[in-house]
């Protein structure tokens, strides 16, 4: 893998003080090396000597000259940054061989990564390696570069770990002679493939030289025939020394050690390799896997690829994984995927640049779109074609006329409160806005079949749309919905009334497949043998009179919304969508929504009502607007946003406010939003024991889940689908009971159903009479009418015949049919309310869309954190003093105010999804 992590003026003493000529005997590592073309142009070639090193980390020559205008600033604005440290670590399957072989292997080995490192840079060199000259810098001109190249051999914990520290100094060497400062973007637009070229050149030498087989794990390879326990065992205790100094926001292994390196001697930070290497194979050797084992992977009879061949079948493989993600992609996007795709293969980063080219122009399927800013965007056929389908439905669609809906029925409703809430819950009357009224005369009047709102989250869409559904109904509509995720299905069901289903299962209903009705048809034959009820297919008719609520629209896929309204096409009726497509985009290709918006048009709601505090619905709407300096400003100056030194502490402070907020006692009503399942699952486990230790669960009532364990009193959600046992992806609820008897298993949850009117109550009971009636009279056993029971669910995790669907699910990739339920992903919780909202910010998914939803989902509260790195000075001071600035109106200046902070530059960045055909036609001023 590559890391890139800024250097900080002193941190070169750390690799001078740490290299060693004697690194074998007295401990250290091996000198550095000079490499780069700008090295090659200073006359520096060889070991790096430390008077030059230091002399270039300040920005002076040998000769004591200033080599760029700020050599030597140490403060300010124009404070000198050194460079970057890329380090290219090898997989640990290489490391751990390395450790085991013998001197000459070992040799081989380490000349494979140094060639595999340099030609690494020498990509970084010729795509990413820029400087700017003329007034203002508006001119970027390449440079090459200067690197010192230092040669590690262990982890923090002294663990095996081949890897390489390439110090990439802030000074490029350009054709005119001068020496600039290099831009840094680059080198991060351009780390994901510069590491795998790093690794792609790896693998290809150590097939070549030492007849290792190699296969791809994910995007990097391994070494075949390393048990994977073993690369377990070397990993554990590099894991736990990660944990707590990752945490701290240290990018790297050296960074982490510079603190601790004034007060320790080298040979007590990293022993002799001599001594290491000795360690290392006796503790293989117990393991199970000794230098005997790793000698007899070397020499292996290796085939050699066939490039063309292999690079074809990598390049169809990356095509497909694209397509599964986005309407389109760059040609540097595909060239990236085909490279993980090749790796482990044998095939050299060198065979990929030459014949990569001509292998995306003849690769069946894939169309150009155009060019800009020099890269080249690309298409599938298929993906073009379900675009173009939707976007002719719309345009039939929107020439299509029907018969309008008279306005009292409009009217009636309006000149009063409306009711909302579920059909078989409490409702609640409210008087809705001037522009909620416009949106629902916008829906329900006027002749097109096709209509669309949007709305800033906690804008009221849902109120809107229970007066919408009441409407529709008034004038004798039937009025449905579809949603992308099962958490939207029941805040469209529980706040607007409509009978609602997710989309997945809305097309199945729609278009049933061969499938589905097989699997139909065999369990009624099963039920009609035990002489039990059969039942036709759940399917769906649509007629003129049905109207199709598509709620959160945004998140919907293309080919699931071309579908949808390829339906209202073809059988007739309205269809309606709303959303807000500067929300979380879907998981695959999307856009559609925003098209749809431009083509056909919306009445948009803009009031925000969700939040409590006038200035956080300001802020929603900043934040909805893109305006991240002003919603970070209003938290910060209202101590709703708190900066920690790192990221440890960050979870610590976090954890402790959702406890003294009242988060252990009532769960349900704080929740904690994270960006992946990772932070979800260590969130969850955190504070589970915190109601542990406040003794909110039943300690003594408990039962082991796969990695977790559930508690009485537990908040959990059910992550599958079961109509049987009448719990959906998405449910929440509290664990009432768990059973373990070992041979059986079950969990009790009370889920979070709206609570019932009399009348909904009063129609159960006549139900269940009634169905007690007819078991009694064939002579059945019959059950007494428990109210407690409307909203308890009993899941079996192991029956008798063994583990039922929602057992522990132990393979990798696949997730939990029940899990914890303290945090959520921010996927999860879009088109939720929660009162309180607890949000860690600044981390690799960090976007401006991301970071909309993490900011709206609240009522009452919501509490940020973020690292003071992350932050930058300007707002960590803000957060400790609570002092607005003075010039809190938007302009030139409130844009700025933040340039310093990394966390605000990532709330900008839109990763918001358009169709490739808007790209092709709209978007892109295409090259000729």
């Amino acid at each position: 893998m590559l890391s890139i992590a800024h250097m900080s003026l002193g941190s070169d003493s750390y690799y001078l003080r740490l290299s060693a000529e004697d690194y074998y005997l007295e401990g250290g590592e091996p000198p550095g090396r000079w490499l780069g073309g700008g090295a090659r142009a200073l006359g520096l070639s060889g070991n790096v000597a430390a008077d030059q090193l230091k002399a270039f980390f300040t920005g002076y020559g040998l000769d004591g000259e200033a080599l760029v205008r700020n050599a030597g600033i140490t403060t300010g604005k124009l404070k000198r940054k050194p460079g970057w440290d890329l380090t290219f670590s090898a997989p640990k399957s290489v490391s751990l061989l390395w450790s085991q072989l013998d001197e000459n292997s070992r040799r081989k080995i380490q000349e494979a990564q140094l060639i595999a490192v340099e030609r690494a840079l020498s990509f970084v060199e010729e795509r990413a390696t820029f400087a700017r000259r003329g007034r203002g810098g508006d001119e970027r001109i390449a440079a090459k570069l200067v690197a010192a190249a230092f040669e590690h051999s262990t982890s923090r914990a002294l663990d095996p770990q081949l890897h390489t520290h390439c110090l990439l100094l802030n000074l490029g060497v350009c054709d005119d002679g001068k020496i600039r400062a290099l831009l840094s973007k680059p080198f991060y637009h351009n780390k994901m493939l510069a590491g795998a070229v790093y690794r792609l050149e790896l693998a290809h030498r150590l097939n070549h030289t030492l007849g290792l087989e190699t296969f791809r794990k994910d995007s990097c390879f391994e070494v075949a025939g390393v048990p994977d326990e073993v690369l377990t065992h070397f990993s554990k205790r590099r894991q736990q020394i990660e944990t707590e100094l990752g945490e701290m926001g240290v990018d790297t292994a050296s960074a982490a050690a510079y603190a601790t390196l004034k007060t320790r001697q080298v040979k007590d930070l990293v022993p002799p390799r001599r001594e290491l290497l000795q360690r290392w194979k006796h503790e293989a050797l117990r393991e199970g896997f000794g230098a005997a084992h790793a000698r007899r992977l070397v020499g292996g009879d290796i085939e050699p690829p066939q490039p063309a061949a292999t690079i074809r079948r990598a390049l169809h493989a990356a095509i497909a994984r694209v397509e599964s993600n986005r309407s389109y992609t760059s040609s540097n996007k595909l060239l990236l995927e085909t490279a993980h795709q090749l790796q482990g293969s044998g095939v050299p980063p060198d065979e990929l640049f030459r014949r990569f080219e001509e292998e995306v122009q003849q690769a069946p399927g894939l169309r150009k779109l155009g060019v800009r800013n020099g890269i080249s965007y690309l298409a599938t056929e298929r993906q073009l074609r379900s675009e173009r389908g939707l976007l002719d439905t719309v345009a039939k669609l929107q020439e299509r006329r029907l018969a309008p809906i008279a306005e009292r029925f409009v009217d009636e409703l309006l000149t009063k409160s409306v009711i909302i809430g579920p059909q078989v819950g409490k409702k609640t009357a409210i008087t809705l806005s001037d522009e909620q009224q416009q949106a629902v005369r916008h829906l329900v009047l006027g002749d097109s079949p096709l209509k669309v709102v949007t709305g800033i989250a906690g804008s009221g869409k849902t109120a809107m749309l229970a007066a919408t559904r009441q409407a529709f109904e008034r004038a004798g509509y039937q009025v449905i919905g579809a949603t992308p995720t099962h958490r939207a299905r029941q805040e469209l069901a529980n706040g607007a009334g409509i009978d609602s289903d997710t989309i997945r299962k809305r097309l199945l209903q729609l278009y049933p497949t061969s499938d589905y009705l097989l699997r139909h048809h065999a369990r009624q034959l099963v039920r009609a043998a035990r002489r039990w009820r059969t039942h036709l297919p759940d399917q769906l008719k649509l007629s003129h009179k049905t109207v199709l609520v598509v709620d959160e629209a945004s998140m919907a896929a293309t080919e699931d919304m071309r579908r949808l309204l390829q339906a209202v096409h073809d059988q007739g009726g309205r269809i309606v969508f709303v959303g807000d497509d500067r929300q979380l985009p879907p998981v695959g290709p999307g856009g559609a929504f925003g098209a749809i918006i431009r083509r056909v048009g919306s009445v948009d709601l803009t009031d925000v009502t969700r939040q409590r505090e006038p200035w956080a619905r300001q802020a929603t709407q900043s934040i909805a607007t893109g305006d991240v300096e002003s919603f970070l400003t209003a938290y910060a100056s209202n101590g709703w946003l708190t900066t920690e030194k790192d990221r440890q502490s960050l979870e610590r402070s976090l954890l402790s406010d959702w406890q003294a907020a009242g988060g252990a006692a009532a769960p349900e009503q704080h929740i904690i939003a994270a960006s992946t399942n990772e932070q979800v699952d260590r969130y969850n486990s955190a504070a589970q024991q915190l109601r542990l230790e406040a003794g909110l669960l039943g300690k003594h009532e408990s039962l082991d889940y796969g990695s977790e364990c559930f508690y009485a009193g537990d908040r959990v959600t059910i992550q599958k689908n079961s109509r049987k046992l009448r719990v959906y992806n998405g449910d929440t609820g509290t664990i009432l009971a768990v059973k373990d008897w070992g041979w059986t298993k079950a969990v009790a949850i009370r889920l979070d159903l709206p609570e019932r009117t009399l009348a909904a109550q009063t129609k159960e009971v006549l139900k269940h009479t009634a169905v007690q009636l007819l078991r009694a009279a064939r002579k059945r056993k019959t059950y007494r009418y428990d109210p407690d029971a409307y909203d308890i669910r009993i899941v079996p995790i192991r029956t008798l015949l063994g583990n039922s669907k929602f057992a522990d699910c132990s393979q990798p990739g696949q997730r939990p049919a029940i899990r914890l339920a303290y945090a959520f992903t921010t996927h999860k919780l879009q088109g939720a309310t929660v009162d309180h909202t607890y949000v860690a910010l600044g981390d690799s998914m960090t976007d401006r869309e991301m970071s909309y939803v993490q900011g709206s989902r609240h009522h009452k509260s919501l509490q940020l954190y973020a690292t003071e790195a992350a932050a930058g000075e300007t707002l960590t001071e803000l957060a400790k003093t609570r002092e607005a600035p003075n010039n809190p109106d938007q302009g030139d200046e409130q844009s700025q105010q933040f340039a310093d902070s990394p966390l605000a530059k990532e709330m900008l960045r839109s990763r918001r999804h358009s169709l490739a055909h808007d790209m092709e036609h709209d978007e892109l001023p295409i090259s000729p």
